[in-house]
């Protein structure tokens, strides 16, 4: 749901490294075409539509999003700057991120992606596992939970990061 661009990914990647499927997608980044049109930048308008409905509600939300493969942690905000919601991006459990498809350096990828999107506040493009919600009166503790080994059936978890959203304002803090 969040809005989302990517960096100039042919900065990172030598030539011969991008993929054939990727190319298509490069050819967007100077037009300010979004980066992926199957998702919600494709439909700008229902976006919309869903954040009146929700600020006519009176409410805030929070989205739950997955199959980019990755973990992500945005600031959902409509067409005037106003925060409306937060979206949290479930990774895969087994599935490869971008960092693991794309000969990218992961520090230089998550810094770039970040300072471009205003609404990203987080990511995570290598680690797999899942996200668990812990849901409270006041509050939700959203853990993005990592296995430690893919190759070997091994459930045990070897990092985690994790985040409160208090109910008051759908204020974000990262713990």
């Amino acid at each position: 749901m969040a809005k989302l661009r990517f960096p100039d990914l042919s900065k990172m990647l030598k030539t011969e490294e991008i993929p054939s499927f990727l190319k298509p997608y490069l050819k967007f980044l100077g037009l300010g075409i979004p980066s992926n049109l199957d998702a919600w930048d494709g439909y700008p308008a229902a976006r919309n539509k869903l954040y009146q409905l929700m600020k006519n509600a009176k409410k805030k939300f929070i989205s739950l999003a997955g199959d980019t493969h990755n973990s992500w942690v945005s600031e959902l905000e409509n067409q005037s700057g106003k925060k409306v919601g937060i979206e949290l991006g479930a990774p895969s459990v087994t599935s490869p991120g971008i960092t693991d498809v794309l000969n990218v350096d992961e520090n230089e990828f998550v810094d770039s992606i970040v300072k471009i999107n205003k609404e990203l506040q987080w990511m995570d493009p290598s680690n797999r596992g899942y996200l668990f919600l812990d849901c409270m009166e006041n509050k939700i503790i959203a853990s993005f939970n990592y296995i430690k080994e893919l190759e070997n059936i091994n459930s045990e978890i070897s990092s985690s990061q994790s985040f409160i959203i208090h109910k008051e304002g759908l204020e974000l803090e990262k713990i």
